[in-house]
């Protein structure tokens, strides 16, 4: 069965599992079982079976096609203005029209009811809060920033508490004086390890460790320092 899809529409369809469309202005073959289904489902959209008897009539067969998909157009079209005359009535929600829809609508010049929209005026009062929001935003992130920068000079310099065994504070050291203990024994078969899994790390210590840990490493290996 050969079935013809003479409308500006895409029509996908999908028949015992199987997906597949057919594109505006073409004749596509199918077999008889889908192309029965596809005709019970899209012929109000304009498709249409084409026989062999056709080829000498096709311009009528377009018509006919054509004249199905605006039919059926048109027909959305006001029920869906039918609809959301409906819902005011009733006091309900209105609904929004697909995009398919509006296309379609000012194709054929018919306007779609709107009550959902609102019209938005020009304030000189909205317009001076909407700026002033906009200039506190502006200073906000621009104090977040500074606030993490501080956070970071404060965290590089803050002493670390060391917890004794007992659970409580021994004693408290300076974060480079805990860095220090932590990179001083290493040799060339563990800096690089350690340095590798820690970059991130690295780059917050205090500048007097990471000249240590560097010269360290450039001690042991002739390549960059990864920063």
């Amino acid at each position: 069965m050969e079935i013809g899809n003479f409308t500006p529409d895409l029509i996908e369809y999908m028949h015992v599992g199987i997906s597949d469309m057919i594109k505006p202005g073409e004749v596509k073959e199918v077999p008889d079982a889908t192309g029965k289904h596809v005709l019970n489902k899209f012929d109000r959209r304009g498709l249409v079976q084409v026989k062999f008897s056709d080829a000498s009539n096709m311009e009528a067969l377009k018509a006919k096609s054509m004249a199905r998909w605006t039919e059926f157009w048109e027909d959305q079209i006001t029920r869906f203005n039918q609809h959301n005359e409906d819902q005011k009535e009733k006091g309900n929600r209105y609904v929004k029209p697909p995009d398919s829809l509006k296309k379609r609508a000012k194709m054929f010049g018919i306007e779609i009811l709107q009550p959902w929209r609102i019209e938005r005026k020009e304030s000189p009062e909205l317009a001076r809060v909407e700026r002033e929001n906009k200039d506190l935003k502006d200073k906000l992130t621009e104090l977040t920033k500074q606030m993490e920068g501080l956070a970071k000079a404060v965290k590089a310099v803050q002493p670390v508490q060391i917890v004794g065994a007992t659970g409580g504070i021994a004693k408290t050291e300076d974060t480079s004086k805990v860095n220090r203990k932590r990179y001083i024994s290493l040799t060339a078969d563990t800096c690089k390890g350690f340095v590798v899994n820690r970059v991130d790390d690295i780059r917050n210590w205090p500048e007097i460790n990471r000249q240590e840990l560097q010269e360290k490493w450039e001690g042991f290996y002739d390549e960059p320092f990864p920063d």
